[in-house]
This record gives C-alpha cells, sequence and structure tokens, in this order.
C-alpha cells in the first residue's frame, strides 16, 4: 500500500474516531456546528430523573403493559400453549387463542421458549360461548 494511502486511512480512522467521541458526549443528539459552544454548561441531571422516562418509554423486546384484567405468565420449563389453556382457560382447545394472543413473541403454536413472557387474555363472553373454536 503507497504512503500516501496509508496516509490517508489513518486520517480517515481518526477522524471517525473523534466524529463518534463528539456525539457520544452530546448525548446522541446532532447539533449544527458550533451550537456546543453556545450552550452553557450544566450539571448533569440526576439519576432519578432520567429513570422516570426511561420507565414511560416501551422496551423492545418486551411485551406491553398487561391491558385490563390480562395476566402476564413467565413460560417455566415444560409448559406448552396446550398445558396454559388448561390451566388459564380450563381448554386446551384455547391455546390457539393464546398463540394469536402473542403471535408478536412467538414463532410457532409448539415452539414456546422458557422465560417468555406471554400475555394471557380473559376471554370475552363469544370466545366463551365457542366463537372462536
Amino acid at each position: 500500500m503507497p504512503r500516501d494511502a496509508r496516509l490517508g486511512l489513518v486520517v480517515g480512522v481518526c477522524l471517525v474516531m473523534v466524529v463518534a467521541v463528539a456525539y457520544y458526549h452530546t448525548g446522541g443528539s446532532a447539533s449544527p456546528p458550533g451550537d456546543s459552544a453556545s450552550r452553557p454548561v450544566t450539571a448533569p441531571e440526576e439519576d432519578g430523573d432520567r429513570e422516570v422516562a426511561a420507565r414511560d418509554e416501551p422496551i423492545p423486546g418486551l411485551p406491553e403493559p398487561a391491558g385490563r384484567n390480562e395476566r402476564l405468565h413467565t413460560v417455566e420449563e415444560g409448559e406448552t400453549l396446550v398445558s396454559l389453556a388448561i390451566k388459564y382457560y380450563g381448554d386446551r382447545s384455547r391455546s390457539s387463542f393464546l398463540f394469536r394472543a402473542n403471535r408478536d413473541q412467538l414463532l410457532a403454536p409448539d415452539r414456546v421458549p422458557v422465560g417468555t413472557v406471554l400475555r394471557i387474555p380473559p376471554l370475552t363472553a363469544e370466545l366463551a360461548a365457542g366463537g372462536s373454536r
């Protein structure tokens, strides 16, 4: 590799590192050049304030908070949708109802990974009467 190419590579990598460090220190917010100098330096936020703000945002990968009368169940070793349908609804045929309620977390009805948090919605009147069989 020619010397000029090596020098260009080193300068480019250093420039990327400087930009990354500057971006990290601004908290990831992009601002116009020169804007950071005009902002007053303030003390960092209290950890409690940041924690409250973080709780309001949904966490990727976790189920949304349970709705009204909806329960959450963490799958344990040996549990299946059929066993959960029997446990919560008393009817093994409701396993398809559980699968549809948790479609965003399950790949297939017969694949329920241990540790998955499933929503256990209440049966509506029409479902309880046998509307989804």
